[in-house]
């Protein structure tokens, strides 16, 4: 699945008519997503998310990213997949769609008890299907999962859509992945 997601990152976007979002605008709305959360958020991984979305800000490139990278918006077909769902699709800084990707199979939403694994898995798949352009390093790809930390909380902080996908569990996976990426 990384591997079809990664295609998106090799995409020209020189001429595309989807919305782009800037690496300033980026930040700047992120910091704010951070601040309406940080409530709920411990000190110390506050300060991790706002050091990852302030490396989003000086990011040389931006890339085509599906914006909800999971398996939901995915057919698997023997190899060769089918990436569903196009509706947020946009051009924003490159390694949003691998951390997004990262971050969902860290949620575990299927409950295999396997995050780490899938988390794994979708990366490796990312990183071996980059062709032509700059690899996608673990500072970025770091940064990458913690904003969409911050995105699945803010989302699930503000607009609850479903009681069994909490704020709290993103915070949750998040400090996983931060004790985790830590060792």
């Amino acid at each position: 699945m990384g591997r079809a997601f990664a295609t998106l990152a090799t995409t020209p976007t020189k001429d595309c008519e989807l919305a782009r979002t800037e690496p300033p605008a980026f930040a700047d709305d992120h910091l704010e997503r951070l601040d309406a959360v940080s409530q709920i958020i411990d000190t110390g991984q506050v300060e991790e998310i706002a050091a990852a979305v302030e490396h989003f800000r000086r990011s040389p490139s931006l890339s085509l990213t599906h914006g909800d990278p999971g398996s939901g918006n995915y057919l698997d077909d023997s190899g060769r997949g089918t990436i569903l769902d196009w509706e947020t699709a946009h051009v924003a800084p490159f390694g949003l769609d691998a951390g997004r990707g990262a971050f969902i199979a860290l949620l575990d939403l299927a409950g295999t008890g396997t995050s780490l694994e899938l988390h794994d898995a979708f990366v490796d798949g990312y990183r071996s299907n980059l062709v032509g352009i700059a690899k996608l390093d673990t500072r970025t790809l770091r940064a990458a999962t913690l904003v969409a930390a911050l995105q699945f909380i803010h989302g699930r902080h503000t607009r609850p859509l479903r009681p069994d996908r909490t704020a709290q569990m993103a915070v949750d996976a998040t400090t996983k992945y931060l004790r985790t990426s830590a060792s």
